[in-house]
């Protein structure tokens, strides 16, 4: 039996595309290295609480073993057009803004919405197979607008923040939520992040202060709508109906 909390699952195609030298099977093969797990056969035992693997139309897609909902989770970069004045996260962002960096890409959800929206968006992601999911819906994204204002990077966004020798104009972050014990977790893609990245508030707190040495205008914050702020010095807030988005102004390094 196979022990991974993750493994890509071998697709079922044709005999014929099944040879060891198959485009299907090197990219198979390629996933699995890259995410440093294991390759399952189809029906083969194995303990992971996830598979990941491409579909018959060729997406990245990620099963929930443990569930018995049939539908796999994709990443789709598009978005919901609100009107900027009703839109608390564009309100929060502020028209004087083109470029942002999303700290906190996760699946993405956020940043196509701000990629839509006009923003030029550097989407950072420290996690190897939310990263997989992101570039494969970007590489199968609809909108070749949206997926031209929008570019993934592969890293830690303490390290990458704190490595630039340029400064950035916002710095958008979306850290976890605190655990809420007895809660149902009705989405698959809220489960998927809950599992994988844990709640770490000083992290969380360490990585906008860094944001804030970086950041040239501001540094929004995404918080539950009446959570405390993830650290004091705000200098304003816009709403939604479950969440608030605090707003930083940028901070210079030699302070902090």
């Amino acid at each position: 039996m196979i022990a991974s909390q993750f493994a890509v699952l071998v697709s079922v195609c044709p005999p014929d595309s099944r040879h060891p030298d198959s485009e299907s099977c090197h990219r198979e093969m390629r996933l699995a290295e890259f995410l440093n797990v294991p390759l399952v056969n189809p029906g083969s035992r194995h303990d992971a609480r996830y598979l990941i693997g491409y579909n018959g139309v060729g997406r990245l897609e990620l099963s929930y073993c443990m569930d018995s909902t049939p539908k796999p989770l994709q990443v789709n970069l598009s978005s919901r057009r609100n009107a900027r004045g009703r839109d608390p996260l564009l309100r929060a962002i502020g028209s004087g803004c083109r470029e942002i960096v999303d700290g906190t890409a996760g699946l993405g959800v956020d940043a196509a919405h701000l990629a839509a929206a006009g923003y030029r968006i550097t989407a950072v992601e420290e996690h190897p197979l939310l990263h997989a999911l992101l570039a494969d819906g970007l590489l199968h994204c609809g909108d070749t607008e949206l997926a031209s204002r929008l570019n993934l990077v592969l890293a830690d966004t303490i390290e990458w923040l704190g490595n630039l020798d340029y400064k950035v104009d916002t710095v958008y972050l979306d850290p976890m939520y605190p655990p809420r014990p007895g809660s149902a977790l009705s989405r698959k893609g809220i489960r998927l992040l809950q599992e994988i990245i844990p709640y770490c508030p000083d992290r969380d707190r360490q990585m906008l202060e860094v944001a804030r040495c970086r950041a040239v205008r501001r540094v929004v914050v995404k918080r539950p709508r009446h959570a405390e702020p993830l650290l004091p010095g705000k200098s304003g807030e816009t709403k939604g109906k479950l969440v608030r988005f605090d707003i930083y102004p940028p901070v210079p390094s030699s302070i902090i």
